[in-house]
């Protein structure tokens, strides 16, 4: 026989010990139980926090390839204010450099195969040209 047992054996009798050995076993029992539900609680938690490290990574991921994104975009419209801006200095050029040439004209006379019908189409021709640099610079 165990210690336990032993120890209850002399004159208090057999009926002691069996009770006193039940409601051992029913404690043991609810100490199982106990850690048991507390086994399940954390395995439970487990899983929740596994889940939400995978959702946070995948929230990462998607941060980041928003910055990607982000840098490209703005990449992409650095480079297209550059070339808007070499377009409309070219533009520019071309306007700066159909003024001179008519103001040349307008000082010096109209050759005879450059001649117009009337006075007023080299001013509509420029009103047209500023139109057109004017939508090209600022498309709306």
């Amino acid at each position: 026989m165990s210690g336990y047992s032993r120890k209850f054996e002399g004159n208090k009798g057999n009926e002691r010990l069996t009770t006193d050995r039940a409601s051992y076993i029913a404690f043991l029992e609810g100490q199982l139980e106990q850690v048991s539900a507390n086994s399940l609680l954390v395995s439970g938690f487990s899983d929740r926090m596994e889940q939400m490290q995978t959702q946070i990574k995948g929230v990462e991921e998607r941060v980041m390839n928003s910055h990607r994104s982000v840098k490209l975009l703005q990449q992409c419209s650095d480079q297209s204010i550059s070339a808007q801006e070499g377009f409309q200095q070219n533009i520019e050029n071309r306007v700066n450099a159909i003024n001179t040439r008519m103001d040349e004209l307008e000082k010096n006379g109209v050759p005879e195969k450059l001649s117009y019908s009337s006075g007023n189409d080299i001013d509509t021709i420029n009103q047209q040209i500023n139109v057109n640099v004017h939508k090209l610079t600022f498309p709306s």
